[in-house]
């Protein structure tokens, strides 16, 4: 199956040390212009945080469903081989998209 930026995929998330990995939810955000053997993704999880980097996930903001309810946490970004894709769960509109772009953008780069 090929995935395609603004899938919601299953995977074996990396601990930071890269000694453990954890079965969670992740965010494609890389275009697949740049391939489709490795994808950039944010993590995505059920504990919500006050931190600002926490960007909830609506239900509207999805298409299909999440098994809890979650959010992004926008600093928690990462290069992810496809082979570690377990499946595809959802996705996110294309208007929740640009929000996760510009959120991403003034919490985490301040590129603009």
């Amino acid at each position: 199956m090929l995935f395609q930026q603004r899938d919601i995929v299953l995977i074996h998330f990396p601990f930071t040390d890269l000694t453990q990995t954890k079965l969670r939810p992740a965010l494609i955000i890389s275009s697949n212009k740049i391939g489709i053997s490795d994808f950039v993704c944010i993590q995505i999880t059920s504990k919500v945080s006050r931190d600002s980097t926490y960007l909830h996930l609506e239900d509207k903001m999805l298409e299909g469903k999440l098994a809890l309810a979650s959010g992004l946490r926008l600093h928690k970004i990462f290069c992810l081989n496809n082979k570690l894709i377990i499946h595809k769960i959802a996705a996110i509109t294309p208007e929740a998209f640009q929000s996760v772009i510009q959120a991403l953008n003034q919490k985490v780069f301040n590129l603009i």
